[in-house]
């Protein structure tokens, strides 16, 4: 059963899917996982910050050693260490928050209580002044403050550790199979195995939005609740899916360790791929002659324009799609008024399809086109200022921020206004198309079936909870825009391979390679989502600070959010393409690339499908 280059696929292909889904099941969940335990966008982006750092440590050690060890065993055990990180994120929803209840604000969220009376403690309280009101929060919420904020140290502490834990597990498993699989196949169908990987893992990003979408409708607790999933302090049931896909990847990992070292091939086969393995490890050398030999060989790989300098430009361009990747789902769900499961759905299907055409169109493209250098680069260069353009229209695609009404903004009101009200919960209320602070800042006196009554300040004297539809009818529009721009994106990345592969000279693509992963790891991937998320955190409104000293957003100027996102994406594109025409100049001094083989093409595709499962996700 373990003994065929089919089971190998069937096996780790499920386990590239789980790997994969994974990491947009954690995207999926951010806006959910900053409402319960009170993170700024800043702080989860140095989640997936964390992750890159993982990957690339583990990637450099990966490498080394990947000679030296049983290539199947270890795939095996890094999937056991990426199944238990799932575990390990989860662990905050049970260690945390032991009672499973108090998520935010410090408030019960146990079930069975009726709506009415878990909205009472909003409503406006008269006959109290503001200086006894805040003495009766301090007193009955003050330890829950010092609570709350242990807590979310000690998730935040838990979450950093399986993220890191998770690109550790992640990293070692791509290089690990594809030399596997050319080990004990025909260089020939090397690329047709490696595409059949490729294939299912891309299946992985849609699993991991997919479960993202249906969790997101499961309360926390797994119970019913008074709250609808549009009510501002609903919590979607975050923790389950990473249960789910942890016992799956576990279980999925164990097969891989009963794979031999070689799949059964005959005699002079096997003795050919040892004598060969034999004599690279003798021509390695001393540590130090492989010191030598790679420092002159990164002095020629520097020396060419071409390689350094579109190098350079793709480092601009990833870090335009690093800051806005682990935020995409949150964003729609900001921007367009849609719930957590519907961006979910919406960005899982947008990055599938688009990866997907866009890797195949962009094979098509450099077959078929005329791959000269110079012209390979007048290619990206105009595939880029389509994707700049595309940013430029997706930047005006989008619903107008909301004003929220405050009394408190106005003198004469706030003196109206016989209430003493929490000025630090954001909690909208929407009447007649106007949203309101909260049910005290409004006046309302009585809550009925989820629904507010008596309000004093709303002149029709009623309103719901939760802020007012923002239905500007921009969520499809710019999910089509979204897609071509995603698509377009995916066709570039077959071009700017091939000059990485081409530029460096033949003896040394495969340290030009490592080369252009490490630089963009470092330059782009590693502090976009930070970058991003500060710009996330700078278009904030509203933060909810009540009965707790953690601190999230809740609510945004969106408009603000969706120029400064776009600004800084199209900024750094412009960026790019400045800088690729220092390539363009140079490549036409060049006559061509010198020789390539097609099936060297073909599994160099294959290579960069593998490399977009992180830009498109």
């Amino acid at each position: 059963m373990f003994s065929g280059i089919r089971s190998f696929i069937g096996v780790f292909g499920v386990l590239s899917l789980l790997s994969w889904s994974l990491w947009t099941l954690t995207v999926s969940q951010v806006s959910i996982i900053e409402k319960a335990f009170g993170l700024s966008s800043s702080e989860t982006g140095w989640l997936f910050t964390i992750w890159e750092i993982g990957y690339v440590i583990c990637t450099v050690f990966a490498s080394y050693f990947g000679p030296r060890v049983h290539q199947t065993r270890a795939i095996g055990f890094f999937n056991i260490v990426c199944g238990l990180s799932a575990f390990l994120f989860a662990l905050p929803h049970f260690v945390a928050f032991k009672d499973g209840v108090e998520y935010i604000n410090g408030h019960n969220r146990s079930t069975g209580l009726k709506t009415d009376d878990f909205n009472a403690d909003k409503l406006c309280a008269p006959h109290q002044n503001t200086s006894a009101l805040d003495k009766d929060m301090s007193d009955g919420f003050g330890q829950k403050k010092v609570s709350a904020q242990s807590n979310k140290v000690l998730a935040f502490a838990l979450f950093n550790v399986a993220m890191i834990l998770q690109g550790v597990g992640k990293a070692p498993c791509y290089p690990y199979s594809a030399q596997y699989v050319d080990d004990n196949v025909d260089q020939a169908k090397t690329g047709f195995y490696i595409g059949i990987i490729t294939s299912i893992a891309i299946f992985g990003l849609m699993l991991g939005y997919g479960t993202g979408s249906l969790i997101s409708n499961v309360h926390v607790t797994l119970k019913e609740t008074p709250l609808s999933s549009k009510d501002p302090r609903y919590i979607g049931a975050w923790w389950l899916g990473f249960i789910i896909l942890g016992v799956a990847t576990l279980a999925i990992s164990v097969p891989m360790f009963f794979f031999p070292r070689r799949l059964g091939h005959d005699k002079t086969d096997q003795m050919q791929k040892v004598a060969a393995s034999a004599s690279s490890h003798r021509e390695v050398g001393t540590l130090k002659a492989e010191l030598k030999y790679v420092a002159v060989t990164l002095l020629s790989i520097g020396k060419s324009i071409v390689y350094v300098f579109t190098l350079i430009a793709a480092c601009f361009n990833v870090l335009s799609v690093s800051i806005f990747l682990g935020f995409e789902p949150k964003y729609m769900e900001t921007q367009f008024s849609v719930p957590s499961s519907t961006a979910s759905i919406f960005v899982g299907v947008m990055s599938i399809a688009a990866l997907s055409i866009g890797t195949l169109l962009g094979g098509v493209v450099t077959r078929r086109g005329n791959t000269t250098p110079f012209r390979l680069i007048l290619t990206i260069i105009g595939l880029w200022v389509t994707v700049t353009m595309l940013l430029a229209v997706a930047m005006v695609l989008g619903c107008g921020s909301q004003t929220v009404f405050n009394p408190l903004n106005n003198d004469t009101l706030a003196a109206a206004l016989p209430c003493s009200c929490n000025h630090t919960e954001f909690l909208p209320i929407c009447s007649e198309g106007v949203s309101y602070f909260s049910p005290c800042h409004a006046g309302c006196t009585n809550t009925s079936a989820g629904a507010f009554s008596a309000c004093t300040l709303i002149p029709s004297g009623s309103a719901v909870g939760g802020l007012c539809g923002n239905s500007c009818g921009m969520l499809w529009p710019y999910s089509v825009v979204k897609f071509v721009l995603n698509l377009v994106d995916a066709i570039a990345s077959i071009p700017i391979f091939l000059v990485f592969l081409r530029s460096a000279g033949e003896e040394r693509k495969a340290l030009a390679l490592g080369v252009s992963a490490a630089v963009i790891s470092l330059g782009a991937w590693l502090p976009g989502p930070v970058i991003g998320g500060k710009l996330i955190d700078s278009s904030c409104l509203f933060w909810n600070t009540a009965s707790t000293s953690a601190r999230f957003c809740a609510h945004y100027d969106i408009a603000d959010q969706r120029y400064k996102l776009y600004g800084t994406m199209i900024g750094m594109r412009l960026v790019g393409v400045l800088i690729s025409l220092v390539s363009l100049v140079s490549a036409r001094k060049l006559k061509s690339w010198g020789h390539q083989s097609a099936q060297e093409d073909k599994n160099m595709e294959e290579l960069v499908v593998q490399h977009n499962l992180r830009a498109e996700i």
